[in-house]
C-alpha cells in the first residue's frame, strides 16, 4: 500500500518514522521551530478529538487539514466533524453487517458529538 504524499512530507519535516501521538508530543517538547510545534499541536486535536480513529497514529484527515496552517481559519469545523462522524457511522454499519450483526464497541468519531447525541436521545 502506497503512503499518502502528505504523510511522507510530514515524516520528513518532523524527522519521525512513527507518527503516533506520543512521538508527536515528544517532538513538540524538543522542537524550537514554532511553526512545526504549532503544526504538531493541531495534529493532535484533529486526530484524537475532532476526527479520531481507533488507532494511536495520526490519521490522514489530521495530516490533510494541517498541511497549510494559514488555511485553518477557512475550514468549517462543524461540517468537518459532522461529515467525519457520518462516514464513521456508515463504515461501522457496514462492518457490523459484514460481521453477521456482531456490533463492534469501537466506533470512531468526535466523542463530544456522540456523548451529546446519547444525552439528547435519553432525555
Amino acid at each position: 500500500m502506497q503512503q499518502h504524499k502528505d504523510f511522507i512530507q510530514l515524516r520528513s519535516e518532523l524527522g519521525q518514522t512513527s507518527l503516533d501521538t506520543g512521538n508527536i508530543l515528544k517532538f513538540m517538547k524538543k522542537e524550537e521551530n514554532k511553526h512545526l510545534r504549532v503544526k504538531c499541536f493541531f495534529l493532535i486535536p484533529f486526530s484524537r478529538f475532532l476526527m479520531p480513529t481507533t488507532s494511536q497514529n495520526i490519521n490522514v484527515h489530521a495530516v490533510m487539514y494541517t498541511r497549510d496552517l494559514a488555511s485553518l481559519k477557512e475550514f468549517d469545523m462543524c461540517t468537518i466533524v459532522y461529515e467525519h462522524l457520518r462516514d464513521c457511522i456508515k463504515i461501522w454499519k457496514k462492518q457490523r453487517q459484514d460481521a453477521k450483526n456482531k456490533a463492534s464497541l469501537n466506533m470512531p468519531g468526535c466523542p463530544i458529538v456522540i456523548l451529546v447525541s446519547i444525552l439528547v436521545l435519553s432525555s
